[in-house]
């Protein structure tokens, strides 16, 4: 998980939960401390390079979740994964519905907006309370 932010935090955990192991790559090095201080792997860089991408062995995930909040930042750490393992399923936070299709040519294989899926569980849920139909 490449941000561990107030997206990444949850993605981290809920993957863990699942029982998958995680490395997460965070920017910031008291979050990083705080994640080691919990037995959790993390290591602290820039999720745009290929040493730190290569330090959280990227050659070898079986996923990596990029959960930055910045769409160059978030293109640029897509693109520094795929240099490094091409094959490895790639899903991406995004930002604008207006920029998914940047971040699918960039190599993400899925690109969920926050806002937009947010406002469809929202949906749903109001559709259920108002015993409207789907």
């Amino acid at each position: 998980v490449i941000g561990h932010g107030r997206v990444g935090r949850h993605v981290a955990a809920g993957l863990r939960d699942a029982g998958m192991p995680v490395v997460v790559i965070e920017a910031k090095l008291a979050e990083v401390r705080d994640l080691v201080s919990r037995q959790a792997e993390a290591v602290y860089g820039d999720g745009t390079r290929d040493a730190v991408l290569a330090a959280a062995r990227i050659s070898e995930a079986r996923l990596v979740v990029v959960a930055l909040p910045d769409h160059g930042v978030t293109r640029a750490a897509i693109q520094a994964v795929r240099r490094l393992n091409a094959a490895v399923p790639v899903v991406a936070r995004g930002q604008d519905p207006a920029r998914e299709e940047l971040l699918r040519l960039a190599g993400a294989n899925v690109v969920v907006v926050p806002e937009v899926a947010g406002a469809g569980t929202l949906l749903h849920h109001a559709t259920d309370v108002a015993e409207l139909p789907r």
